[in-house]
């Protein structure tokens, strides 16, 4: 199944909260639209990586497609056209960056586990 992967980072001066509560309202508007049948949303603590800086992002969001991946976008960017989404002002000055995923191989579990939550359980 295709996904969509959007890495964010709330402007300076929006608040967690407020952020979180846009976000989230953003996600059902899309999962409103044709193709757009789940999403996973998680916040994001850095720990390390080959870089001295935190990448620019701190939140994450999944979103599973259904059917074409190109359809769904289309469906996003007539939505986005028709003024059908919500965006609030300070959503211009939002860091964020957006890509088609595509499985590679089967999801992995471990041995006997049962997933307890989440999109992909």
């Amino acid at each position: 199944m295709p996904a969509y992967l959007v890495l964010a980072r709330p402007p300076e001066g929006v608040s967690a909260a407020e952020f979180n509560e846009w976000f989230d309202g953003h996600v059902e508007e899309l999962l409103a639209l044709p193709g757009w049948v789940a999403a996973e949303r998680l916040e994001m603590h850095y720990m390390r990586g080959s870089v001295d800086e935190p990448p620019p992002f701190t939140y994450y969001v999944l979103y599973e497609i259904e059917g074409d991946f190109g359809v769904a976008m289309q469906a996003l960017r007539g939505a986005v056209d028709s003024g059908k989404l919500h965006f609030e002002a300070w959503f211009p000055r939002m860091t964020s960056a957006g890509w088609e995923c595509r499985p590679l191989g089967g999801r992995k579990t471990a041995a006997g586990h049962v997933p307890s939550s989440g999109v992909r359980g």
